[in-house]
C-alpha cells in the first residue's frame, strides 16, 4: 500500500494524466505542456510564495537537478511561460487527474481508513487564492469598493475527504467560482457547491458521503439538492443568519418545557 502511495508512483501518475491534457496554445515552444503542468504542481508542493522565487530558485544547479527529478520534469518553463501556457488550460481538462488519484487511494486500501458511520466525511468550503486591484483578466471576480476603486480575485470551491482520527486529507477536483455566482459570497460559494456536487455524483456514484459545511450551505435550496442526491449531510446553523430556525426551534424547546411541567403538576395533583 506504501508503494501505491509514495510520492514516486503518485507523481508518475499525475504527470501521466497531465500528458494526455491537449495543448491549446497557439504559440510553439519546445516545452511539453506536462513539464509546464508539473512545475506548477511543484511551485504549490513546496510551498514557493511567486513563480518568480520558484524561478529564482531553480537558477541554483542542485535545487534544479533535485525538482526535476522529484517531479519528473524535462525541462523546467520560467515564470513567464509558466504564465502564459497555464492560462490557457482549462480547470476542467485537471478533473482526470483528481479522479485517477482518488481510484489509486481506493486500490491501495487506504480508502476504508477514512470511513466514518459507515460513510465518508466531505468537507466543502471556498477560499481565495488570488486578489489584486491592478492585475486581472476576462475571468476575474470584480468587487467594488465604497471609495470608488475597484478589486479583482479568484476563488474556487474545495471538497476535501477528511476523518476526525487521521491528519491527512484527500482533496477532490476543485470547483471554479464564476463571474455569474454573483457578488455575495453565500450566492457563489453556494452556486460553486451546487456545480460540486453534480459533478461529484457523476464521478463517483457509488460513494456514500457525508457533507459537511459551514452556516453558508445551510439553505433550503442547497438542502434538497443534497436530499436529492440522496446524501446524508452536517451544516452549521448560526442565529444570526438563520432567525427563523431558530425561532422555531426556541418555541419548540418553551412548548415542550411546557407540556413537562403540565405533566408534572398533573401527576402530582
Amino acid at each position: 500500500m506504501k508503494k501505491m502511495l509514495g510520492y514516486k508512483t503518485l507523481h508518475t501518475l499525475v504527470r501521466d494524466c497531465f500528458s494526455k491534457i491537449e495543448d491549446t496554445s497557439k504559440r510553439t515552444c519546445p516545452i511539453k505542456l506536462a513539464d509546464v503542468l508539473m512545475s506548477g504542481y511543484a511551485v504549490f508542493s513546496l510551498k514557493f510564495p511567486s513563480l518568480l522565487q520558484f524561478d529564482t530558485s531553480i537558477s541554483e544547479k542542485v535545487t534544479r537537478h533535485n525538482i526535476q527529478s522529484v517531479f519528473q520534469i524535462d525541462r523546467i518553463p520560467s515564470d513567464t511561460q509558466m504564465r502564459e501556457r497555464l492560462d490557457k488550460v482549462s480547470s476542467r481538462s485537471l478533473r482526470y487527474t483528481y479522479k485517477k488519484l482518488f481510484a489509486q487511494l481506493q486500490r491501495s486500501g487506504k480508502l476504508e481508513f477514512f470511513k466514518y458511520l459507515d460513510k465518508y466525511l466531505i468537507c466543502i468550503d471556498g477560499t481565495g487564492y488570488y486578489h489584486s486591484k491592478k492585475v486581472h483578466c476576462d475571468n476575474c471576480c470584480e468587487k467594488n469598493h465604497k471609495d470608488g476603486s475597484k478589486s479583482f480575485y479568484h476563488q474556487i470551491l474545495v471538497g476535501t475527504l477528511v476523518h476526525p482520527d487521521h491528519k491527512e486529507v484527500f482533496p477532490f477536483a476543485p470547483e471554479s467560482i464564476m463571474k455569474t455566482d454573483g457578488a455575495k459570497k453565500n450566492d457563489c460559494e453556494t452556486c460553486a457547491a451546487k456545480r460540486f456536487l453534480a459533478d461529484f455524483k457523476r464521478e463517483h456514484p457509488h460513494i456514500k458521503p457525508i457533507i459537511t459545511g459551514d452556516s453558508l450551505f445551510s439553505t433550503g435550496v442547497f438542502i434538497k439538492q443534497l436530499k436529492e442526491y440522496n446524501y446524508s449531510y452536517i451544516l452549521m446553523a448560526k442565529p444570526k443568519n438563520h432567525t427563523a430556525l431558530f425561532e422555531e426551534f426556541n418555541a419548540l424547546e418553551k412548548l415542550s418545557y411546557e407540556i413537562t411541567i403540565d405533566s408534572i403538576t398533573h401527576k402530582f395533583a
